[in-house]
């Protein structure tokens, strides 16, 4: 196969070519790094150790700087008291679930009083309503 193989311009001797079982790229493709918010995610989730009232109590990175924050606030930090204000603003306002409101159910009809609510109602969209009929 060698004889009838040229040598030249993008054509390698055999010597030279990839070997079979080795890769071009031993060491492959560099890894993607992290973003920001994922390293920090990390950092924050890390969990630490706090003496609270004399007691050891375990928490993440992340609640350990709210309580910080939280503590400086109340010794009248304005700066501190302002981040957790703006902290707490953000997560209210994303935490509330869905549209709310009130469903408001009349008292129970008699079918005679049903049927006639419905055809006063439908009455405003023909257009043809009598005012002695409306309550």
């Amino acid at each position: 196969m060698t004889g009838d193989y040229k040598v030249g311009y993008k054509k390698p001797p055999p010597s030279h070519r990839f070997q079979p079982g080795k890769s071009g790229n031993p060491k492959g493709r560099p890894k993607k790094s992290k973003n920001l918010g994922a390293l920090l995610a990390g950092i924050l989730e890390e969990t630490i150790t706090l003496r609270e009232d004399g007691a050891m109590r375990t928490v993440s990175k992340g609640e350990a700087m709210l309580l910080a924050q939280t503590h400086k606030a109340m010794k009248g930090d304005t700066r501190a008291f302002e981040a957790i204000l703006k902290l707490e603003t953000k997560t209210a306002s994303s935490s509330a679930s869905g549209p709310t409101g009130v469903l408001v159910v009349p008292g129970p009809l008699t079918e005679e009083e049903w049927e006639k609510r419905v055809e006063q109602h439908q009455a405003k969209f023909r257009g043809n309503i009598n005012n002695e009929d409306v309550a």
